[in-house]
């Protein structure tokens, strides 16, 4: 209810169902998770401001809660993000990001979603680098093993968009045999099929789509993967100046 309200600006709205959930579950265990969940959208958002509420709302009134080490990252990070939507250099407050948090058990988290905001940005040589730097640094996290897929899905991709469609290909097969069963392949994939899309590469775009329907027909990646494929039919044949029947 929460989400959709926001996907329809009614902020209003938003507000009165986030201070009925706080005072219908004030002394649930759950509450500062669930508060947090709601920040995070807002920031993949970009709803900069809403999310720093609710991180303080959790700081302030659940501060000895996991959600309350979490949101100490919050901030700075999204600081950070705004730069990279910005398009203005990023460096520097990524440096003092890890260097004030360089002990936080969330740091690589946070700077995989830094990662994968600049790969969205296609600022891809950005993205690979970061990537790396979790991957040489943070072997044992869990980011890490995100950050490998990230590297390759992220050179794929810049392959794309620089129309080098032959590379492109080339890592795509590469990155399917070599991360075959991994948890992310499926959103990795769907991102290769958007793009290929925008390029006007629209068998190569259903290709992708229908790795996905084929092998991950489950995933949260399916089912929009299958109306996609069958959307991008539709663009084959008007490329091919035959009428959709």
């Amino acid at each position: 209810l929460i989400i959709s309200y926001r996907s329809a600006k009614r902020h209003d709205d938003v507000q009165q169902s986030l201070d009925k959930l706080t005072a219908d579950f004030s002394g649930h265990s759950g509450l500062p998770a669930a508060l947090y969940d709601i920040a995070r959208i807002y920031e993949r958002l970009r709803e900069y401001t809403e999310a720093k509420k609710i991180y303080q709302q959790i700081t302030a009134n659940h501060s000895r809660s996991p959600e309350a080490a979490k949101t100490q990252l919050s901030t700075p990070r999204i600081t950070i993000l705004a730069h990279i939507d910005g398009k203005t250099d990023a460096s520097a407050a990524i440096e003092q990001f890890i260097a004030d948090f360089s002990s936080h058990p969330e740091l690589p988290s946070s700077l995989y979603d830094i990662a994968r905001r600049y790969e969205r940005a296609k600022l891809y040589k950005n993205a690979e680098n970061l990537y790396e730097r979790i991957i040489q640094q943070y072997s044992g996290s869990p980011s890490a093993k995100q950050a490998r897929l990230g590297v390759r899905r992220s050179q794929a991709l810049s392959y794309i968009e620089s129309k080098n469609f032959e590379q492109a290909a080339s890592a795509i097969n590469s990155m399917l045999v070599d991360f075959a069963g991994h948890p992310d392949l499926s959103e990795a994939l769907y991102d290769v099929g958007i793009r290929y899309e925008r390029a006007g590469q629209y068998q190569q775009a259903k290709d992708a789509y229908r790795q996905i329907t084929q092998g991950y027909p489950t995933s949260s990646h399916g089912g929009r993967a299958g109306m996609d494929s069958s959307k991008v039919d539709i663009y084959l044949l008007i490329d091919s100046g035959q009428t959709a029947a």
